[in-house]
């Protein structure tokens, strides 16, 4: 389910079986709180905030709209995604 409210452009990129294992290996026990977000042509950048081991740390989310949907668009380096 996790791979509908992902971009069209980072699944041809990527490929849905490594995004999936990206994502089930994601640690997300931390409280995010939004702090701001930004528009460039198709892309909005959400900016939140979290405290993760006792560091405040900002957390940026791509999206696109497609299909009248949020898609998250990830980053060419999958690594770097929730850094």
């Amino acid at each position: 389910k996790a791979l509908q409210f992902t971009s069209k452009e980072s699944i041809e990129k990527h490929g849905a079986d490594v995004i999936l294992n990206k994502y089930k290996s994601l640690k997300t026990d931390y409280t995010l709180v939004k702090a701001s977000s930004s528009k460039s042509g198709s892309q909005t950048t959400l900016r939140y905030t979290t405290n993760e081991f006792a560091t405040s740390k900002y957390k940026d989310f791509v999206v696109v709209v497609e299909n009248d949907s949020c898609k998250l668009v990830l980053p060419n380096n999958l690594d770097d995604f929730l850094k």
